[in-house]
């Protein structure tokens, strides 16, 4: 049973999101995951996604196991000691964005990060970067609103946009420092 919760609750809903245009509004990844989806074994044994939506063919199949792959990799793929450690001396290494809530960076934050909430992420923010082609790594406390923030700068046209894993943080005594010994 807690296989069916995590399938119909976690891979299912990334897999549909995965298959989507960056660039597609929100709105259309609500009606994507409300969508009906049966589940099915192909000749490889990994999972796939057959999905009947509008607009998409009614068999179309996503590998489970690639998207998942693709995520982990990409998404929370440890970011270099040395590109943190390089950023403790200049600020310009790379721009660092804290997606928490600004309450919580008020009581502490990571020195020369930004706050950007993701309801602030917009073309209008002038705390973002300029240059759309420069690093940007993003940071919270568990990586699920650093993840909906470096999705929505990518919407926004940033290339070079990361997400900070919440093991390379640490969060103590209201101080939020990087953990270069990951």
């Amino acid at each position: 049973m807690s296989h069916l919760f995590y399938l119909l609750f976690t891979v299912i809903p990334v897999a549909l999101l995965a298959n989507t245009s960056v660039a597609s509004e929100q709105s259309s990844h609500r009606q994507e995951i409300n969508s009906p989806v049966k589940l099915s074994k192909n000749t490889s044994n990994s999972s796939v996604i057959s999905a009947k939506q509008t607009g998409r063919k009614s068999n179309q199949k996503i590998d489970l196991s690639s998207v998942q792959k693709q995520k982990s990799e990409s998404a929370f793929s440890p970011i270099e000691t040395a590109l943190l450690l390089s950023y403790l001396t200049n600020k310009n290494t790379f721009t660092l964005i804290d997606a928490r809530s600004t309450e919580e960076f008020s009581h502490s934050h990571v020195q020369g990060a930004i706050n950007v909430p993701l309801q602030a992420v917009n073309l209008e923010n002038s705390q973002l970067p300029e240059d759309k082609n420069k690093l940007i790594l993003v940071y919270c406390k568990t990586g699920k609103r650093a993840s909906k923030v470096a999705q929505s700068l990518i919407s926004l046209g940033y290339d070079n946009v990361k997400v900070l894993p919440a093991k390379q943080l640490m969060f103590k005594n209201n101080l939020v420092v990087f953990n270069c010994g990951v």
